[in-house]
């Protein structure tokens, strides 16, 4: 136990006064930087083909390696929804991404996979059709337009 200081001057009222004033301040400040602190929020990701074609993923969080998150959005200018999942591979920098496209609950069996680099978000898309057609496009980040119809 430790002994009280003999020879300490008592507190005086405008002493005691000015540390309840600084304590306040204190827990004001606290509360303010506490208050401002959000939590993390995902952020839209706007995909672009080379033919214009524009996905909106929303509240899309880039996987970290060896891990998968979903991807659900829509074709931007349209009705067709986006549903799927993307994977970051646990030994590259890539990210895959397989989705299917549909209207609304349909489905017309089209679907897409992407491949993109991590570091750009950008790589190659592949359209894919119930009958197996498929075509090759490149597709790259782009920033996501002011207005949308699901959200900002």
């Amino acid at each position: 136990m430790i002994a009280p200081l003999r020879n300490s001057p008592p507190a005086t009222s405008a002493a005691l006064q000015r540390m309840a004033t600084m304590v306040k301040a204190l827990v004001i400040a606290v509360a303010v930087v506490l208050g401002s602190i959000a939590p993390a929020s995902a952020a839209d990701l706007c995909l672009q083909d080379s033919s214009g074609v524009l996905f909106v993923a929303k509240g899309f969080r880039v996987p970290g390696k060896g891990q998968c998150k979903p991807f659900n959005g829509y074709l931007a200018g349209s009705l067709v929804m986006v549903t799927g999942g993307a994977c970051g591979t646990s030994n590259t920098d890539e990210i895959f991404v397989t989705l299917t496209l549909g209207v609304g609950s349909l489905s017309n069996g089209s679907g897409a996979s992407i491949d993109l680099a991590r570091s750009s978000l950008s790589g190659t898309i592949r359209y894919c059709t119930f009958d197996y057609e498929c075509t090759n496009r490149s597709i790259a980040n782009v920033a996501c337009p002011a207005s949308r119809p699901f959200g900002p």
